[in-house]
Protein backbone atom coordinates (compact mmCIF):
# COMPACT_ATOMS: atom_id res chain seq x y z
CA UNK A 1 0.00 0.00 0.00
CA UNK A 2 0.91 3.21 -0.87
CA UNK A 3 1.15 6.26 1.95
CA UNK A 4 0.46 9.72 0.56
CA UNK A 5 3.34 11.77 0.64
CA UNK A 6 4.06 15.62 1.79
CA UNK A 7 5.84 18.06 -0.24
CA UNK A 8 5.75 22.01 -0.51
CA UNK A 9 2.72 23.44 -0.22
CA UNK A 10 2.93 26.80 -1.86
CA UNK A 11 4.63 28.59 -4.87
CA UNK A 12 5.60 32.22 -5.10
CA UNK A 13 6.57 34.12 -8.35
CA UNK A 14 3.84 33.05 -10.92
CA UNK A 15 2.25 35.34 -13.38
CA UNK A 16 -0.74 34.70 -15.18
CA UNK A 17 -2.29 31.21 -14.34
CA UNK A 18 -5.72 31.32 -15.63
CA UNK A 19 -8.21 28.77 -14.96
CA UNK A 20 -6.67 27.36 -11.59
CA UNK A 21 -8.50 26.94 -8.17
CA UNK A 22 -6.02 27.70 -4.90
CA UNK A 23 -4.54 30.56 -6.98
CA UNK A 24 -4.47 34.08 -5.31
CA UNK A 25 -2.70 37.05 -7.08
CA UNK A 26 -0.89 39.56 -4.96
CA UNK A 27 1.09 42.65 -6.19
CA UNK A 28 1.55 40.98 -9.81
CA UNK A 29 2.83 37.88 -8.71
CA UNK A 30 0.44 34.81 -8.36
CA UNK A 31 0.87 32.53 -5.51
CA UNK A 32 -0.65 28.71 -6.47
CA UNK A 33 -1.54 25.98 -3.65
CA UNK A 34 -0.18 23.16 -4.28
CA UNK A 35 -2.12 20.95 -2.70
CA UNK A 36 -4.98 22.20 -4.91
CA UNK A 37 -2.92 21.85 -7.99
CA UNK A 38 -2.29 18.13 -7.21
CA UNK A 39 -5.44 17.66 -6.46
CA UNK A 40 -6.41 18.55 -9.63
CA UNK A 41 -4.42 16.51 -12.04
CA UNK A 42 -4.53 13.06 -12.68
CA UNK A 43 -1.63 11.25 -11.20
CA UNK A 44 -2.67 8.10 -13.34
CA UNK A 45 -2.87 10.45 -16.92
CA UNK A 46 0.40 12.15 -16.17
CA UNK A 47 1.85 8.94 -15.42
CA UNK A 48 0.87 6.56 -18.25
CA UNK A 49 2.47 9.60 -20.44
CA UNK A 50 5.47 7.62 -19.50
CA UNK A 51 5.06 4.27 -18.16
CA UNK A 52 2.34 2.10 -19.26
CA UNK A 53 0.68 0.54 -16.25
CA UNK A 54 -1.82 -2.71 -15.83
CA UNK A 55 -4.17 -2.36 -13.37
CA UNK A 56 -4.14 -4.27 -9.62
CA UNK A 57 -7.04 -4.01 -7.34
CA UNK A 58 -6.96 -0.08 -6.70
CA UNK A 59 -3.35 0.34 -8.20
CA UNK A 60 -1.63 0.54 -11.15
CA UNK A 61 1.58 -1.46 -11.62
CA UNK A 62 4.64 -1.10 -13.85
CA UNK A 63 7.93 -1.32 -14.45
CA UNK A 64 10.01 1.96 -12.99
CA UNK A 65 11.64 4.72 -15.81
CA UNK A 66 14.03 5.44 -13.93
CA UNK A 67 16.21 2.24 -13.39
CA UNK A 68 16.27 -1.34 -15.47
CA UNK A 69 14.11 -3.95 -13.58
CA UNK A 70 12.15 -7.01 -15.25
CA UNK A 71 9.24 -7.23 -13.02
CA UNK A 72 7.10 -4.29 -12.34
CA UNK A 73 7.55 -2.87 -8.72
CA UNK A 74 6.36 0.54 -9.44
CA UNK A 75 3.25 2.07 -8.10
CA UNK A 76 0.64 4.09 -8.75
CA UNK A 77 -2.15 5.32 -6.48
CA UNK A 78 -5.01 7.57 -8.14
CA UNK A 79 -7.20 8.01 -4.94
CA UNK A 80 -4.31 8.88 -3.07
CA UNK A 81 -2.17 10.50 -5.63
CA UNK A 82 1.01 9.27 -4.77
CA UNK A 83 3.49 7.29 -6.86
CA UNK A 84 6.38 4.30 -5.39
CA UNK A 85 8.98 2.21 -6.81
CA UNK A 86 9.40 -1.07 -4.37
CA UNK A 87 12.48 -1.44 -6.48
CA UNK A 88 14.68 1.72 -5.12
CA UNK A 89 12.56 3.19 -2.74
CA UNK A 90 11.37 6.42 -4.54
CA UNK A 91 8.27 7.72 -4.12
CA UNK A 92 6.09 10.98 -4.55
CA UNK A 93 3.08 13.22 -5.68
CA UNK A 94 2.80 14.11 -9.31
CA UNK A 95 4.80 17.05 -9.85
CA UNK A 96 7.58 14.83 -7.66
CA UNK A 97 7.23 12.26 -10.46
CA UNK A 98 7.01 15.36 -13.30
CA UNK A 99 10.39 16.67 -11.57
CA UNK A 100 12.18 13.21 -11.80
CA UNK A 101 10.85 11.57 -15.04
CA UNK A 102 11.51 14.34 -16.94
CA UNK A 103 14.96 16.01 -15.21
CA UNK A 104 13.00 19.10 -14.24
CA UNK A 105 13.19 21.79 -11.43
CA UNK A 106 10.24 22.11 -8.96
CA UNK A 107 8.84 25.21 -10.88
CA UNK A 108 9.06 23.60 -14.27
CA UNK A 109 7.27 20.81 -13.01
CA UNK A 110 4.56 22.86 -11.62
CA UNK A 111 4.74 24.61 -14.78
CA UNK A 112 4.27 21.21 -16.69
CA UNK A 113 1.49 20.15 -14.33
CA UNK A 114 -0.52 23.21 -15.31
CA UNK A 115 -0.39 22.42 -18.60
CA UNK A 116 -2.08 19.14 -17.85
CA UNK A 117 -4.62 21.11 -16.31
CA UNK A 118 -5.64 23.57 -18.95
CA UNK A 119 -4.38 26.23 -17.31
CA UNK A 120 -1.36 28.54 -19.06
CA UNK A 121 0.81 30.37 -16.79
CA UNK A 122 4.82 31.71 -17.18
CA UNK A 123 6.75 31.33 -13.78
CA UNK A 124 9.14 34.37 -12.87
CA UNK A 125 13.10 33.79 -12.12
CA UNK A 126 13.27 30.81 -14.72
Amino acid sequence: MINSVDSVDSVDGVDGVDGVDGVDGVDGYMHIDVQALKRRIPILAVVQQTVELRQRRREWWGLYPLHAERTPSFAVNPEKGVWRCFGCGQGGDVIRFVKQARHLSFRDAVQADLTVTGARCALRGT
